[in-house]
């Protein structure tokens, strides 16, 4: 015979009432949680949130960074595509390539439509101005160095005066947190 929870058997076998049950001092079994066993699910469970909470912290602080390296990298790669097409267009005039300046840090030339073209590094921004146009506008800000070192036909050999430049190699630095991301490209001038 099944027992209920509202019937129980007494030392001798005979089922008892929940009135003589009470009077023994015997309960039915109740269901749930002790005060200990809660206690260690509340623990467990504020364990799993600090670890699952540290993992989101640290996603998100990779997919910040990684934002930012690849907005820092697409400037970068901007500023590099546009001093290189803006060179491809050095005027050949017949004797010479129209640089007007040749330094370190800034080229000054004249396109084939005859327009002046000014590059430079001014402060951390690299600036591009053109002589029919008031102002500069800046390619990529944050910049460490820009660098221009022109070759002649050989690739190796620096040259003495515009008359032999057949490349310009242009190395350009930009700065994004605490580090730096170097860059370079080499522009065969070709009109």
């Amino acid at each position: 015979m099944r027992l209920t929870n509202s019937k129980a058997r007494s030392a001798s076998g005979m089922v008892l009432t929940a009135t003589q049950r009470a009077a023994t001092g015997m309960h039915p079994r109740q269901s749930g949680f002790t005060l200990l066993e809660m206690i260690i699910a509340l623990v467990l469970l504020g364990v799993l949130a600090s670890i699952g909470g540290m993992v989101i912290s640290n996603g998100v602080s990779v997919y910040s960074a990684t934002t930012d390296a690849i907005e820092v990298l697409a400037k970068q790669r901007y500023a590099l595509e546009r001093i290189a097409r803006e060179l491809r267009q050095v005027w050949f005039n017949g004797g010479q390539y129209a640089f007007t300046t040749m330094n370190p840090d800034s080229v000054m030339f004249t396109k084939s439509d005859s327009e002046q073209v000014a590059l430079s590094l001014v402060g951390t921004d690299v600036t591009i101005g053109y002589g029919s146009v008031a102002g500069t506008y800046t390619l990529a800000n944050n910049v460490a160095s820009l660098v221009f070192t022109y070759y002649e036909d050989d690739g190796v050999t620096e040259p003495a005066t515009a008359f032999n430049v057949a490349f310009v190699e242009i190395s350009l630095v930009v700065q994004h947190g605490a580090g730096t991301t170097a860059a370079r490209t080499r522009v065969a001038v070709r009109n």
